[in-house]
């Protein structure tokens, strides 16, 4: 016997002789012997800790049983106790544990343990083991060695769901490919899966498929028993149902009110054969629509907005819109009576996606609402002593949805019906499943934006995410301008998800939650649906700022839940209990309300804007034209992009600048307008804009402005406009920034120092958007509200200049003698609490603080003293504006005085 089976056998023989199943005074004991049977020391030496506080709602306090990050959270309850009713409950936990969130979530009664694995399958347990068989079936947990290890499960449905959804997806696409109408095709693989799943479910005599399936491989001649099957299942008379199916049971007029016979190839009658191998009962209606809806056109897909939600993810809408406000009333309520009441809103609650697809969220709110109503009526059977329950059941009619792809629409209402099956197994309900119902009238085949939405509780879904700026080539003009028609109010080019948000504030409903691509807290797609939300005095419950998308949409997004009435529970904001979540979905003031400050105007700018490559040219030939003519040196600039002011280390290109010359003026240059005129000109020529057209020798932007602004500094300071990190660098005057730079008129360490402070970092996190995880810096937002101190005490302006000096020349160092970019440098060193640029920026940050007149903290975001200082400088602004100098005065004075002669 291996020495790791004999520890776990001795672990079992320890339980069966010495546990009894009391959660209270045998858990912690439980947990070290089972965390030394797996050969670890103990549960202080592992860095676990057992009765670990977590926040649920407002005023109240759990304790998580046992946590090991992040390797496992194990939620234990007493023996005998059913483990399904706690899942709920561990998954709140779960949901709250960051950061460094446990990978596996564990249910045990001491008896037994449910394991979860929640990024790849939620509410069913990967796999079930009983403590006696742990010696001999210890792979589910081998998590729990001291070198971890990948764990071995038996009960993956999401590998069933997509194994099944990838076979009858091959049918369908076999069949589009045989020239059968897609239409056609959709439908009759829809009749197929309804019937897999019955036959594995019971709702049908087993092996009713199968054996057609088998006679049809021998003789194609009884293929026309799986049409005979279907019609059986769509008729509601015995008499009239074909012969050999008389004991089929009527399913409904639904997905079978047309059924066509369909000639099968002898590759599909393979392919579905291996299908009905599968066990349909495993399969998640979560997820198999989307999986199937993939063998949809890559282009039709993209166009659509069409992409796969996971279900961790659905629960992080589910959950806390509809699950939250239902569990504060169950745990409030005292008597039968309030019950009886929550039973009956949960029995009515209604439910809409408006951008449905395949029914994901719909399914997933369907299931919880069903546990929930469950649990309900197992606590009015405690208060009335009965075991006698009420069986008016939560019904797919309360739920609804728009999309404008027919055929995921059809899913949709096959998940539904699905659905009520398995959790009326699961929950171990009597539910009527037969006749399906009809759910034609609440799945609507519409545009969600121009169309009439039901009234009801609460809005749910995954809106289609598109760019503003691709609206117009993706759903094209006609379609751009009957949008804007609709939404005077929203200007800018928002994503387009958000005419989901606006309409869902807008509706009925009490509670909302959307997925949206996070530009949703950013500039106009902000203005038009969060600061819309918060305006109309809703609030925001639960927010995850930023995550990486679980589809293939390739995209950040953010998660909002609101609620249009007061809620008593905690707002989470990233998995963080805090007071208020804002617009820009941080728990802090939102500094977007701040103000443009007329002393920071003319100071910052965007960069040239060359609009054509034939303008750059190598520093070599710019040289050789200054030889031939020296005349050329005014128009001929090295020249400064984005490569090269990330990268001191890459040589300048040059730029034919002429600025704002006449044509006549520019043709004086005799080769460099030879060059642009062959290399610029015919790109122009195609060019929309006519001033890029017309006036092609010219800059796409020249920039006049930011000329005039830096053309008597040594230096200015410059930042590439999408960055991951702040740093504006020193650059020389001669150097003409260009494409995507920002570029500050001043040549004042004391302003540099600024700009590269936590101060001005954090200000310009709160103000800007993001890509992914670099920040847009835009100078009206970013710089012209940035309350700098012009007029700081000198002392303080020389100490900031002095150790700015010397940060940027170490920056130039290193980056020219590891041939690093400035990127690469902050990566390697930024967070490096003993590296010497970490050390300067502290430095700096305990300086600029100093300056400002408050007291340094390395941890505290100071957005709002800089917002409220915002507020005062412009104020005082505002007051100087109206108030008339004495010299005015005195004119209005004489003014009068003529006036009365």
């Amino acid at each position: 016997m291996s020495e790791r089976k004999e520890k776990l056998q001795e672990f079992v023989l320890w339980f069966k002789a010495h546990i009894k199943g009391y959660e209270k005074g045998e858990g912690q004991i439980f947990f070290n012997k089972l965390i030394q049977a797996f050969g670890n020391p103990g549960i202080l030496e592992i860095g676990a800790s057992c009765e670990e506080k977590v926040k649920k709602r407002k005023g109240t306090t759990g304790f998580a049983d046992f946590v090991w990050r992040p390797r496992v959270i194990i939620e234990l309850k007493e023996r005998g106790v059913k483990l399904e009713k706690h899942y709920e409950q561990a998954l709140e936990y779960w949901l709250t544990l960051v950061p460094n969130r446990p990978k596996y979530m564990v249910l045990s009664n001491f008896d037994e343990f449910w394991i979860y694995d929640l990024n790849v399958q939620i509410n069913d347990p990967v796999h079930k083991l009983n403590t006696e068989d742990l010696y001999k079936d210890w792979g589910a947990l081998a998590f729990l060695f001291p070198q971890e290890e990948k764990p071995v499960f038996n009960n993956n449905n999401i590998e069933v769901t997509v194994e099944a959804a990838k076979t009858i997806g091959k049918i369908f696409s076999s069949m589009v490919e045989r020239k059968i109408d897609q239409e056609l095709a959709q439908r009759f693989v829809l009749q197929i899966v309804v019937a897999l799943f019955a036959e594995d479910v019971d709702l049908i005599p087993k092996y009713t498929l199968n054996r057609i399936l088998i006679e049809s491989s021998k003789n194609p001649i009884f293929l026309k028993q799986m049409t005979d099957l279907f019609i059986a299942m769509s008729t509601q008379s015995q008499t009239k149902k074909p012969k050999n199916f008389k004991n089929i049971p009527y399913f409904n007029g639904g997905i079978f009110n047309q059924v066509d016979a369909v000639e099968l190839s002898l590759e599909e009658l393979i392919l579905l054969a291996e299908a009905s191998k599968q066990d349909w009962s495993r399969v998640r209606p979560s997820i198999f629509g989307s999986i199937f809806e993939a063998s949809m056109d890559q282009e039709k897909r993209h166009n659509l907005g069409a992409h796969f939600t996971s279900e961790i993810d659905i629960q992080k809408i589910v959950f806390p819109t509809i699950v939250k406000p239902f569990r504060i009333k169950i745990d409030s309520a005292k008597t039968k009576k309030d019950l009886s009441a929550v039973l009956k809103e949960i029995r009515e609650f209604k439910v809409l996606d408006p951008a449905c697809g395949s029914g994901n969220f719909l399914y997933i709110a369907f299931r919880e609402l069903r546990r929930l109503e469950v649990e309900v009526m197992e606590l009015i059977q405690e208060k009335e002593n009965s075991n006698q329950i009420s069986m008016s059941l939560v019904s797919p009619h309360n739920f609804y949805g728009i999309d404008i792809n027919k055929f995921g629409l059809e899913l949709a209402k096959v998940a539904m019906c699905i659905g009520r099956k398995l959790s009326a197994d699961e929950f171990k309900v009597q539910d009527e499943i037969l006749p399906f119902e009809n759910l034609d009238d609440n799945f609507l085949n519409e545009d969600a934006l121009f169309c009439e939405w039901p009234d009801v509780d609460a809005i749910i879904g995954n809106p289609p995410f598109l760019g503003g700026r691709n609206l117009r080539r993706d759903r094209g003009d006609e379609y751009a301008e009957k949008l804007y028609l609709k939404f005077p109010n929203i200007s800018g080019q928002p994503d387009y998800c958000i005419f989901w948000f606006r309409l869902a504030q807008d509706s009925k409903a009490r509670f909302v939650g959307l997925v949206g691509t996070n530009s949703i807290a950013q500039g106009q797609s902000r203005v038009a649906s969060l600061d819309y939300i918060l305006e109309k005095k809703s609030e925001i419950q639960y927010a995850i700022s930023s995550q990486v998308w679980s589809g293939d949409a390739n995209v950040h997004v953010s998660i909002v839940c609101w609620s249009k009435v007061k809620q008593p529970q905690i707002k989470v904001l990233d998995g963080f209990e805090v007071d208020s979540i804002s617009s820009i979905l941080k728990n802090e003031i939102n500094v977007t309300k701040s103000k443009r400050l007329n002393i920071n105007k003319m100071k910052s700018f965007e960069s040239c804007q060359i609009a054509g490559k034939g303008f750059i040219v190598s520093s070599e030939l710019a040289k050789t034209w200054i030889e031939q003519d020296n005349k050329n040196f005014i128009i001929l600039k090295p020249m400064l992009d984005g490569s090269t002011l990330v990268n001191p280390n890459l040589e300048l290109d040059w730029v034919i600048d002429f600025n704002q010359m006449s044509i006549e003026e520019a043709a004086k240059f005799e080769e460099p307008f030879k060059h642009v005129k062959r290399y610029v000109k015919p790109e122009r020529a195609l060019n929309k804009e006519s001033r890029r057209k017309n006036l092609w020798w010219q800059f796409g932007r020249p920039r006049p402005k930011m000329r005039m602004a830096i053309e008597k500094l040594k230096n200015y300071f410059c930042l590439p406009k999408v960055a991951k990190y702040t740093n504006f660098q020193s650059i020389d005057v001669s150097i003409l920034p260009c494409e995507a730079n920002m570029v500050i008129a001043s040549d004042d360490y004391y302003i540099l120092g600024v700009l590269n402070s936590k101060l001005h970092r954090d200000w310009v996190k709160a103000q800007s958007s993001t890509l992914e995880d670099r920040v847009r810096y835009t100078n009206t937002t970013c710089f012209e509200t940035f309350p700098f101190l012009w007029d700081a005490n000198e002392i303080h302006k020389n100490k900031i200049r002095e150790l700015m000096t010397e940060l940027d020349s170490y920056r130039l160092e290193v980056m020219k003698q590891n041939n690093y970019g400035i990127t690469k440098l902050y990566n390697e060193f930024f967070h490096e609490p003993s590296s010497k640029l970490y050390k300067l920026h502290t430095q700096l940050d305990k300086l600029c603080c100093e300056s400002y007149g408050w007291e340094y903290d390395e941890i505290k975001n100071y957005n709002e003293e800089l917002f409220n200082l915002n507020l005062e400088m412009h104020k005082n602004e505002a007051m100087s504006v109206k108030k008339p100098t004495e010299e005015q005065s005195k004119n209005i004075k004489k003014k009068k005085t003529k006036g009365k002669k």
